[in-house]
């Protein structure tokens, strides 16, 4: 199991995030010049927000970059905390086509160069509906409209979704949390994101302890 980098929110937190954009970018093609990721971890409270939110900001550092967070946690979801209004979609509307990309989408509160495409609160029971050939197809809008979009996950023991959503990106991510994270249930983590995902890119380590 190979470590994409560490990353501490306590200090150097974007310049560290930078360092993760910059490993993920070496391991993915050339060929692929918009990168969507799915982040998620092995169990829930490991920081997974934190890491893609600090990913998403030192990204839009670079004018050039028009970035996407997506929050597909439907158990514990960021985005309202993130979005100074509500939305007029969610990723679950979005998915099963009922609002276009332009309605679900809002700048960021506090980071307005970011979009945000809410997880939708009460979406989750709808999960279950949403097939294979509906994620492939929103995340091909999504590549298209944005140069980075950074996913949200949940643990994949927590939420299948997750693995159905790294199925279709370019690469997946777990986070870990340093020193506290099981060491089986990284493994099994690790084995279900190397079995289904398109590229499993390896593991960010979380050091805010």
């Amino acid at each position: 199991m190979s470590a994409v980098a560490a990353i501490d929110p306590r200090r150097h937190a974007q310049a560290q995030a930078q360092r993760i954009v910059e490993t993920v970018n070496v391991a993915l093609p050339s060929s692929v010049n918009r990168r969507v990721l799915t982040l998620t971890g092995s169990v829930a409270g490991e920081g997974v927000t934190t890491v893609a939110w600090t990913i998403a900001c030192a990204l839009a550092q670079d004018a050039a970059n028009r970035v996407l967070y997506v929050d597909a946690n439907f158990d514990a979801p960021a985005s309202e905390r993130l979005l100074a209004a509500p939305a007029g979609g969610s990723l679950v509307s979005f998915l099963l086509a009922r609002c276009d990309l332009d309605e679900a989408i809002r700048p960021a509160k506090d980071e307005p160069a970011i979009a945000v495409l809410a997880s939708g609160r009460g979406d989750a029971a709808h999960v279950g509906s949403i097939m294979d050939v509906q994620v492939e197809k929103a995340i091909g809008l999504l590549r298209a409209s944005f140069s980075y979009v950074l996913i949200d996950a949940a643990p994949p023991s927590d939420s299948p979704f997750t693995l159905l959503l790294a199925r279709h990106s370019d690469g997946a991510i777990l986070v870990t949390e340093a020193g506290a994270t099981p060491r089986d249930a990284v493994a099994r983590t690790v084995e279900q994101l190397r079995t289904n995902a398109q590229r499993f890119l390896g593991i960010a380590l979380n050091r805010r302890s």
